[in-house]
This record gives C-alpha cells, structure tokens and sequence, in this order.
C-alpha cells in the first residue's frame, strides 16, 4: 500500500470540501440526531459520517468532487477493520465506528467526536455478550440520553445560559433550564430524574469539558 493508499489519504480525499474542526449549530443538529441512534448501516451512513457528510448527501458528494474511487478504496479497509462483509451494508453500532476510528489513528468530524465521547462517558453500557437488558435499565438509559441530548442542545445553542461567571459549563444552570422546559423533550410524562440527580449527570461531563 502507498501513502496515497492508506486510509488516512483516502480519508483526506474523501472530505474534500468538508470542515471537520465545524461546531456551528447546523453541523451539531446533522450530528444530534445521527449519535441518538443504536445503529448505523456501515457503507451507507458510517462512512459518510465519518468523512463528515450527512448520508442523504453522500453520493453527490462523491460525485460532486469525483470521488466514487476514494470511497470504493477505503470501505474495503473499513469493512476488515469492522469485520464486515464488505459486499454488504450491515448495521453497526455507532462505537464500534469510534473504537475502529481510533485505532486506526483517525479521527472522526469534532462535533461527532465530541456529541460519541460524551454519550459513551455518562450512559450505562451493556454488559458484554448479555442478550436481554432489564426493562426498567432500559427505559432510565433511554430518559438519560435524551437529557444529555437536551443538555447538548442548550449547550450549543444557548451556550450563555449554561455558563458560570467564569465561561464553565454549569451542569446546575442546565439540569435547571431543562426541568423548565421538559415538556420539550418529555410531552408524554415528566421525566423521573430530580432536578439533582440531572445535575450530577450533567456533571460528569462537565468535569471533562473546559471553557466555551
């Protein structure tokens, strides 16, 4: 393999025109809603996000910058890496995308990177190799992730309401703003999480992120 061959070339190649170091809000509701999902199907939508384009834009992408040939030679390589069958779009689930990514010595777009970390640092993982989940596990996750997903949106797009006086994230202020507005993000039933127990999630986040 050359240089020109190796997935980080071909990786390169493949997001021309693509700002990966993007955090605007556009780019974090594209990722917003791709992280809540368990599964992706491997050659049509986790490789266009790893490269950083959304999946209903990939094939003009590809086309656009005449790029058929980049993707045709990098999804072999991530098919083995993910030990798919690379005639096939199987479903992966998305930290199986993150953990190869990072073995490989890539890197994923930063607001895809950071919305993966973020989920994988606070949510609850199976136990692997376990077939069944409690029902009632299953239900606090599903309640978590969509208030970490509520945090995340605040976070981005209301970034000065989430602030201490220092320019911190204050897991406070926003277990706060999301209680005040729940019927956002639970129309059906309040959510079961205090307003105290949302800080503290929040806030095993917020001890690993640093200022705006």
């Amino acid at each position: 393999m050359t240089e020109a061959d190796s997935p980080e070339a071909l990786l390169g190649r493949l997001r021309a025109g693509v700002d990966c170091d993007a955090t605007d809000p556009a780019t974090q509701r594209l990722f917003e809603a791709w992280a809540a999902r368990d599964h992706w199907c491997a050659r049509s939508e986790a490789l266009p996000l790893l490269v950083g384009v959304a999946p209903a834009a990939w094939t003009g992408h590809l086309a656009r910058h005449g790029l058929a040939d980049a993707e045709q030679a990098l999804w072999p390589v991530l098919a083995r890496g993910l030990s798919l069958d690379a005639a096939a779009d199987q479903s992966i689930e998305p930290r199986r995308l993150r953990t190869w990514v990072q073995d490989a010595g890539l890197r994923l777009p930063a607001a895809l990177a950071r919305l993966l970390d973020f989920i994988s640092s606070v949510l609850p993982k199976a136990a692997e190799g376990g077939d069944t989940v409690a029902a009632d596990e299953v239900l606090r996750a599903q309640e978590r992730e969509t208030i970490l997903g509520a945090a995340l949106m605040l976070v981005t797009r209301q970034a000065a309401e989430c602030v201490d006086e220092e320019g911190r994230y204050d897991s406070a202020r926003i277990a706060r703003l999301i209680r005040a507005r729940a019927l956002l993000w639970f129309p059906l039933a309040p959510p079961s999480l205090s307003e105290a127990d949302m800080e503290a999630l929040i806030a095993r986040w917020v001890e690993h992120g640093g200022r705006r």
